[in-house]
């Protein structure tokens, strides 16, 4: 089971085969990713907890079925 915290709130995203944007943007949520996906201005960082840990990652880059549990927010709500 795959489950996505996105500003507090828990979605579950099970079998879906793309990209943790991609999954995120299915949900009709808000999310920075102002490369288009390509993995080069890094705003898509996000927190998974999956089989190696808790550890961050690019949205974009990363399946979501690689992990166990998503933690996002939007871009003005992400302390740096």
């Amino acid at each position: 089971m795959t489950k996505l915290i996105y500003n507090g709130v828990e979605y579950k995203i099970d079998d879906f085969d793309g990209s943790i944007l991609d999954a995120i943007k299915s949900l009709g949520l808000e999310f920075a990713a102002d490369c288009g996906g390509r993995g080069t201005c890094k705003k898509c960082q996000v927190l998974i907890d999956g089989e190696q840990g808790l550890k961050k990652v690019l949205a974009c880059q990363t399946l979501a079925k690689d992990a166990h549990t998503i933690y996002a927010e939007t871009a003005s709500d992400m302390i740096i």
